[in-house]
């Protein structure tokens, strides 16, 4: 079987790095690139067609949510995880809307990486339990 290829896009190097190491501990993933801001990465995109994309919400250039509405735009059925440090409703809705298949924490990329780019891989809709709680309307 073909291993997940994933696009890192995060401005911050030392963390893309520590990206690139976890995800590329496991057997069936595989990093195809990376990107410092969102116009590079759209460029990235097109060019390696990742099966998944981790996208920063805070790039410079383009925004995350905003490159996730342009990759989809272009690419109906391209699957992105946001990872932010933001845990805020109404943002969360951002970027579900602008197209994201799941959203992760940053704090909680360690845990929560690798599970949600298998999902994402899958087809599901990955968003932690505690980010869905603030989904809910009373919040």
């Amino acid at each position: 079987m073909e291993p997940i290829r994933i696009l890192i896009v995060d401005d911050h190097p030392g963390l893309r790095e520590g990206i690139r190491a976890h995800i590329e501990s496991q057997a069936d993933m595989i990093v195809v690139g990376e990107a410092i801001d969102g116009d590079h990465a759209l460029r990235a995109f097109r060019k390696l067609r990742p099966d998944v994309t981790l996208i920063s919400v805070h790039l410079p250039v383009i925004c995350g949510i905003r490159l996730v509405r342009a990759i989809r735009a272009e690419f109906s059925t391209a699957r992105t995880i946001v990872s932010t440090a933001l845990d805020d409703g109404s943002y969360l809705r951002e970027a579900l809307s602008a197209g994201a298949s799941g959203i992760v924490r940053k704090e909680t990329l360690r845990r929560l990486l690798i599970p949600a780019i298998r999902a994402v891989y899958t087809g599901e809709i990955y968003l932690p339990a505690d980010l869905a709680s603030k989904l809910r309307p009373d919040r």
